[in-house]
């Protein structure tokens, strides 16, 4: 389930105050993440099975804090549990991290978008016994590092005439 609010919904806070309910969670319940989004931005799903999607964040009808939220992965033995959500947009880019420590990078464009209540697709493949522990986003001033050291590379290699 995910909830989409207004973040002046959550007032802000002594720093040993117990804060405001943001979802409502049923028994077993957990929260994975929360993030800052804005109408240009979409959400992406990662399981631990390595299935994930992306959906536009105009699907969730913005909400008061404090509700139940919406159903925003359709989750299958196969798909496995959510390990990690992100607002992603075109241009960016993440990691995925398994179990055993294998990294794979992925931009966020090549990775489907789909409905609120769909699977996804398969993002990596994985050996019996190993799960998606976590995704997380490259940030944006290490992308245009490697942007510069490409271009810098290039330069170096000599031009035949």
């Amino acid at each position: 389930m995910g909830i989409k609010f207004n973040e002046d919904d959550a007032r802000p806070m002594g720093r040993t105050a117990t804060g405001v309910r943001a979802i409502k969670l049923r028994e077993n319940d957990y929260v994975v993440s929360a993030g800052l989004c804005d109408d240009t931005m979409q959400v992406l799903n990662v399981t631990e099975n390595g299935y994930g999607k992306r959906t536009n964040i105009n699907e969730f009808n913005l909400q008061k804090r404090g509700g139940m939220g919406v159903k925003i992965h359709n989750i299958t033995d196969k798909t496995g549990k959510i390990t990690s959500t992100l607002m992603v947009a075109d241009g960016e880019e993440i990691m995925l991290i398994t179990s055993e420590g294998v990294i794979i990078r992925l931009r966020a464009e090549d990775i489907s978008t789909v409905g609120r209540a769909s699977q996804g697709v398969k993002l990596i493949n994985l050996s019996d016994g190993v799960k998606v522990a976590g995704a997380a986003k490259i940030a944006a001033d290490q992308l245009e590092e490697e942007a510069e050291q490409s271009a810098d590379k290039a330069e170096d290699i000599p031009q035949e005439v």
